[in-house]
């Protein structure tokens, strides 16, 4: 929301001092700000900050709030904003616009940019290429520590960030990185190469490795910024920490919306749209297509349930167990399946831990089981008598071990795949649980009845 004061100036049309108090915020904030003015005011703002503060707070619109921005902005205007982006979120705004838009701005850049946009929009989708920015302080190892200095005071200010700085050979070639802080304590004649941190202790990525590579990695080393290089080891660019925050926080709205059987990647990208501004149209073409694949799944339990119609003739009491029991197995497939997702997405689990994982699954998901039957026990004996007690606290038991083994082997069938397991997780393990469930449930009661 836009604050009292704010919405006085506005109203009183201080534009000199409504930008003044924007620029004394965080770029993303104003950013926050700025979306929820009215349009018309929105681009009357925006041309009145400085430029190079108007970028920033640029790269922190939401797409549709940027697309509608540029087509307000005259092409000169247009120009001076691409100018002054950074590389990576230059990158962004490409990748997310409309094709049109895209072409557009293209012909906008000058030939430096262009190849450089070029460049970064070659690497896949996902990798680290896209996120990169070659704007890094970079000095050479045999450089004196006050010859390196005196570059990074010259070359320092525009560049995105200081605090690392890259030690390269007359080739460009990566040999390590050494803290801003360490060469200003070291000893100005002495070698930047002598107390530089060496390639071997400070890893590089390639601009082809996944983007989820880079967050992993630059949580467990807990620095700011990542090197990334070619294949001979030449250094390209950088990615930071906060480009890898909003791809992990991507990948994370990804994988719920996977969960949820919500379809990721077509059509538009709700991990990128503010849920509330999201069209009916996008929310509908996000949710229809699995909503009727689990529709095609749960004709098979209808089918199932058929099959036995003459069993739920003769014993009617069956009935009231069964939401009971087929929700049981697939919520302990859920369980299972989300405890499995996670697990593989950060790296704890791999693909060799599947067997002794099956056979811990095997002794949790028993007594699981028996825990939950000696609960429906009770109800099953104030229902129908011991008959009734054993076949649901038999199907019980054997329900909720297939629902947690099936919850927790989707997940690595289809990373063997090579598909993302969250897809298993949710609505998916829980038709199959389903199905099974039904099938064992009917099939106790059909052979212990005699039926």
């Amino acid at each position: 929301m836009i604050p009292p004061a704010i919405k006085q100036f506005i109203k009183k049309k201080k534009w000199e001092r409504i930008c003044l108090e924007l620029t004394r915020l965080h770029a993303s904030e104003a950013a926050d700000f700025l979306m929820h003015m009215d349009p018309s005011i929105q681009v009357i703002v925006f041309r009145s900050l400085p430029r190079k503060f108007a970028a920033k707070l640029f790269a922190y619109m939401d797409p549709a709030d940027k697309d509608d921005l540029l087509k307000a902005l005259t092409t000169k205007e247009t120009q001076k904003l691409l100018t002054y982006l950074k590389p990576d979120d230059r990158t962004d705004l490409l990748e997310e616009m409309p094709a049109a838009v895209t072409r557009r701005l293209f012909k906008l850049l000058s030939p430096e940019d262009l190849r450089e946009a070029r460049r970064l929009l070659g690497y896949p989708v996902d990798s680290v290429g896209r996120e990169m920015t070659p704007d890094y302080l970079d000095v050479q190892s045999n450089w004196t520590v006050k010859k390196a200095l005196e570059h990074i005071r010259e070359n320092g200010k525009e560049k995105e960030t200081v605090n690392i700085v890259y030690i390269t050979d007359k080739k460009g070639k990566l040999i390590g990185d050494v803290q801003l802080k360490y060469l200003i304590f070291a000893d100005p004649k002495s070698k930047v190469g002598d107390i530089a941190k060496k390639s071997m202790d400070a890893p590089a990525l390639s601009a082809f490795d996944d983007q989820e590579k880079a967050v992993e990695l630059i949580k467990k080393l807990n620095v700011v910024a990542l090197p990334i290089v070619d294949s001979e080891g030449v250094l390209l660019g950088i990615v930071t920490i906060d480009d890898l925050i909003d791809i992990e926080e991507e990948e994370v709205t990804e994988d719920f919306q996977k969960m949820g059987a919500v379809a990721v990647g077509e059509g538009g990208d709700l991990s990128l749209t503010n849920l509330v501004d999201a069209s009916v149209k996008l929310l509908y073409k996000k949710r229809i297509l699995w909503l009727m694949i689990l529709v095609g799944m749960n004709i098979f339990s209808g089918a199932a349930i058929a099959l036995f119609e003459k069993v739920i003739a003769q014993a009617v009491v069956l009935v009231f167990f069964l939401p009971l029991l087929i929700g049981s197995g697939g919520n302990a497939g859920s369980q299972a399946a989300m405890l499995m997702v996670r697990a593989l997405g950060t790296g704890d689990v791999k693909m060799s831990d599947w067997f002794r994982l099956l056979g811990k699954e095997f002794l949790v998901a028993g007594f699981l089981g028996i825990t939950m039957a000696l609960g429906v026990s009770i109800i099953g004996w104030f229902r129908g008598g011991i008959q009734i007690v054993v076949i649901v606290a038999t199907s019980m038991l054997i329900i909720v071990m297939a629902g947690s083994l099936i919850g927790m082997t989707l997940p690595f069938i289809f990373t063997k795949l090579k598909k993302d397991p969250a897809t298993a997780s949710g609505p998916l393990v829980t038709s199959i649980a389903d199905i099974c469930g039904v099938v064992v449930y009917f099939s106790i009661a059909k052979w212990y009845l005699g039926l």
